[in-house]
């Protein structure tokens, strides 16, 4: 592309490509027999819509991941899945988080399946999605949402896979890091999608809050939003609730409660703020 060491759209171009390869190589397990097995799973289920967005409370997406490229120190081992899914729930979690990519993330189909057969929350889906297959898959397996990232996608593949999605009844958040990926997602977005602001760079791993700021400055009034990576806690929430000219309809928050002792205290904390 000749961009060599450029950013494009707010990611290492090296970066896409070697997602897209990834993703690509794995489209090998989507035999036809196995489609029309995710097809029959997909129309027994009937999607669980993204909570009402509230002044009084704010939404906590929970996230369940085995593991992430950003925190080598791992996480809290102690609590089991089921235990932690209840402790999420108990602190007032308004919906799952699921990372399914496998190869940076250690997800998987199996595990969305089990945290589906544990909590009654919906679920948002996790995962580098290009493919339809990869969105068929997921509600067959027990999404009632999908994260997709705009800079993986052209205008008209976004547009395509978004269309794919709402065909089946799940709800989207559209991933931006910069002001031409978020015109985009502006314009594809239907009234069930989320726009996610992600203020973490994804070549360097680090965050920043200000990002959220500046990009939900373009932001019409009445567009929900979910402010994602880099909250560790109520003060970062209460901080963009400060800073950000309209606030947050609900927040992602991942790693600080796959490590934290009390995820429950922790969540409680978070939607109180």
């Amino acid at each position: 592309m000749g961009m060599q060491g450029k950013e494009k759209y707010g990611l290492e171009v090296d970066f896409l490509e070697k997602v897209r390869e990834e993703v690509s190589s794995g489209l090998s397990r989507f035999s036809e027999a196995y489609v029309k097995k995710l097809e029959s799973l997909a129309r027994k289920r009937v999607c669980i819509p993204f909570p009402e967005v509230s002044e009084k409370r704010n939404i906590i997406i929970a996230e369940i991941k085995n593991r992430s490229p950003s925190n080598p120190r791992g996480w809290n081992r102690k609590l089991t899945l089921k235990e932690r899914l209840r402790a999420y729930e108990s602190g007032g979690a308004g919906v799952i988080s699921v990372i399914t990519e496998s190869r940076h993330f250690g997800g998987s189909m199996e595990l969305l399946a089990k945290v589906r057969s544990f909590t009654p929350l919906p679920i948002l889906v996790k995962d580098f999605v290009i493919y339809k297959e990869q969105i068929l898959e997921a509600k067959a397996h027990g999404g009632d949402g999908i994260l997709l990232i705009v800079a993986l996608h052209t205008t008209n593949t976004l547009k395509n896979i978004l269309n794919y999605a709402h065909n089946l009844g799940l709800w989207s958040i559209l991933e931006v890091h910069t002001r031409e990926e978020l015109k985009l997602a502006l314009k594809l977005k239907d009234e069930k999608d989320l726009i996610g602001i992600n203020t973490r760079n994804l070549h360097s791993l680090k965050t920043d809050l200000n990002v959220a700021v500046e990009l939900s400055s373009c932001l019409p009034p009445s567009i929900a939003w979910v402010a994602e990576s880099g909250i560790r806690g109520k003060e970062d929430i209460v901080w963009l609730k400060e800073k950000c000219m309209h606030t947050p309809s609900a927040y992602l928050v991942g790693s600080a409660l796959m490590i934290s002792h009390e995820p429950e205290n922790l969540v409680k904390e978070m939607v109180e703020a």
